[in-house]
């Protein structure tokens, strides 16, 4: 009767927790970042490419398409304009991560979406002022050269509360990354 006993309550724990492993997956897959585009949820997903960085042995794991190009063509200007992204430890620089916004129990980073990056992490670390780390020539001219984006880039150092001044993020919609995108490299379309 035990081993019957046993047996049924294996059963049922073995189907509860392919259950709960299946609405997990099923839950990921449709999970949105803080800005709304869908979280990615493995390194190897097709919706996912590593850019060069021209100039660097860096490659950032970014959402392929408009997006990573965006994110990319920013971090090739920083990297010639602002300071090296090979001036600190490999790992320092980085894009796609599967994982929450640090603190919150419910809310994907962008991170999780492949739509935000962070450039010489160590150097500029999260609750520290732009100021902190960027000269005000530094500070300026990020802020120049956010404007080339319409907005559809934010940057962490400008954040109204916990400042994160390494991290640069696709703050906009799909539509209106991809607005940008058009005006940004019209060429890179079917059209041309």
């Amino acid at each position: 009767m035990r081993t019957k006993l046993f047996a049924a309550l294996l059963g049922l724990l073995t189907s509860a927790a392919l259950l709960i492993a299946s609405a997990t997956s099923a839950s990921a897959a449709t999970a949105k970042s803080q800005n709304g585009w869908t979280v990615i949820t493995k390194s190897t997903s097709s919706k996912l490419a590593t850019y060069k960085v021209p100039g660097t042995k860096h490659g950032l794991l970014l959402r392929k398409g408009d997006a990573g190009v965006l994110l990319v063509d920013f971090a090739n200007w920083y990297n010639k304009q602002v300071e090296k992204l090979s001036l600190y430890k490999a790992g320092d620089d980085y894009g796609w991560s599967y994982r929450k916004i640090r603190g919150s129990q419910t809310t994907y980073s962008n991170h999780a979406s492949g739509t935000a990056i962070d450039l010489n992490a160590t150097r500029h670390p999260l609750n520290t002022t732009a100021a902190h780390s960027f000269t005000k020539k530094q500070i300026a001219a990020i802020h120049k050269r956010l404007k080339r984006y319409s907005g559809v880039i934010r940057w962490g150092g400008d954040y109204q509360h916990r400042k994160d001044p390494m991290h640069f993020e696709i703050n906009k919609s799909v539509a209106a990354t991809h607005k940008v995108y058009k005006k940004l490299f019209p060429c890179h379309s079917p059209t041309c």
